[in-house]
């Protein structure tokens, strides 16, 4: 009789995902949780303040990242989706055209004039891209954590 005989050590990333889905499949949906719930709080850290320090807290650009629960597609791949809540996140991130109306009134508190008025004849606000650089950043930590989670379930599964 033909034995299965599994050495995770000379597996790929593939293989080994189509293992744990086999074997261990809410331990798998567990550990990427972790692993993205762990991505989500960086991002939180990562984003900026604000120059509008008189704002609620829970307004703030860096308060609303939210995700979503780890779940399997209908091809087979597992998705966790991290995102902004805020409405202003694209503005921030990828830059905006400065958009103002009636500059001809003088000493105005009001917020398009005043921002015409800071922005000093700029017509474009360049993006901070914080979330691609942080993600380039954690590439390298993600694949780290996504190796201990795999090597967790196959010591819990006794492989």
């Amino acid at each position: 009789m033909a034995e299965l005989i599994i050495d995770k050590k000379f597996m790929d990333l593939g293989k080994k995902f189509e293992v744990a889905d086999r074997l261990a499949p809410s331990k798998l949906s567990k550990g990427l949780d972790r692993v993205g719930n762990k991505i989500k709080r960086g991002a939180k850290d990562v984003s900026p303040d604000g120059k509008d320090r008189n704002k609620p807290s829970k307004k703030k650009l860096k308060n609303r990242w939210s995700a979503t629960r780890t779940t399997k597609d209908y091809d087979g791949s597992y998705v966790k989706k991290i995102y902004s809540r805020a409405p202003h996140f694209h503005l921030v991130e990828r830059g905006h055209r400065v958009v103002a109306r009636r500059v001809n009134i003088k000493n105005s508190k009001f917020g398009a004039q005043r921002r015409a008025k800071e922005s000093g004849g700029k017509t474009f606000v360049e993006g901070s891209h914080f979330f691609d650089r942080y993600m380039d950043l954690i590439e390298y930590d993600v694949d780290l954590d996504i190796e201990e989670m795999f090597d967790k379930i196959f010591e819990d599964i006794g492989l």
